[in-house]
């Protein structure tokens, strides 16, 4: 098991590390902070890659779930013709 420090999840997620503290807080779907030392904190590093990889296949989803919606809509319209 390897700990990420927050500047290394930082680059990893492309969030801020107030973001970071506030999902850690708020999402619970987000890894858990590990207490590292007074005023340190990390991510254990797999627990970030499957939340990384969730969180991948949810916007895929979302965006074949919008593909199909404007298609959908676009029959719509030319069926209106």
């Amino acid at each position: 098991m390897r700990i990420l420090t927050i500047p290394e999840v930082a680059e990893r997620t492309s969030l801020s590390r107030a973001t970071i503290y506030r999902r850690a807080e708020s999402d619970p779907s987000f890894p858990a902070l590990i207490p590292l030392s007074a005023g340190r904190t990390g991510i254990d590093e797999e627990e970030l890659d499957a939340w990384l990889t969730g969180a991948k296949q949810a916007a895929e989803a979302r965006r074949a779930d919008r593909q199909a919606r404007m298609r959908q809509l676009a029959q719509r319209r030319l069926g209106r013709r």
